[in-house]
């Protein structure tokens, strides 16, 4: 058992040892058991952003169309423009719908977003997009308040040097 787990058993009733339990499943895959204890977190603090931005996350990995429910409760928690958008880019990755994504991939980065998460849903969403505009917003935006690794940088690099050489071809007809 870890550090969190040992909390939780400890005190289960306590909705904020609850709510890092669940983060921790949900950060090791453990989506189904994350998932149980949601259910009860849900009992003891329903109304929470914490709770519902948990509920909205799980609902995604499991398919279950309570997303909406949880996106509604999030509005009365106060969820901002930025978490709520992040959110939704994040089901639109998950169900690949590449126009939404693309659409609030570009309404994020013109919010110029702060949170970790949404830097990480919108860097993976762009690089699975492999647009060039939406590259040069997060080089512009993004990559100086982030520490890149390796690979994104690469991943980067390629999508520019991609645009590159679509320019070049086009050139070279002409």
């Amino acid at each position: 058992m870890d550090a969190i787990e040992i909390s939780y058993r400890r005190t289960p009733k306590n909705p904020l040892v609850l709510k890092s339990y669940i983060n921790a499943l949900y950060e090791k895959e453990h989506i189904l058991e994350a998932k149980f204890f949601h259910d009860q977190l849900k009992n003891e603090d329903p109304a929470e952003f914490e709770t519902n931005r948990l509920g909205y996350l799980l609902s995604i990995r499991v398919f279950e169309p309570k997303v909406a429910d949880f996106e509604k409760n999030l509005i009365r928690a106060g969820v901002t423009q930025e978490q709520l958008y992040a959110l939704h880019l994040h089901y639109y990755y998950t169900f690949s719908q590449l126009k939404k994504m693309r659409d609030c991939t570009n309404a994020l980065l013109d919010l110029e977003p702060t949170e970790e998460y949404t830097y990480t849903v919108i860097l993976e969403s762009v690089i699975r997009l492999k647009d060039f505009e939406l590259a040069s917003k997060v080089i512009h935006y993004i990559l100086p308040r982030i520490k890149p690794t390796d690979e994104l940088l690469r991943s980067l690099r390629h999508i520019l040097n991609d645009r590159l050489l679509d320019l070049l071809k086009i050139r070279s007809r002409i």
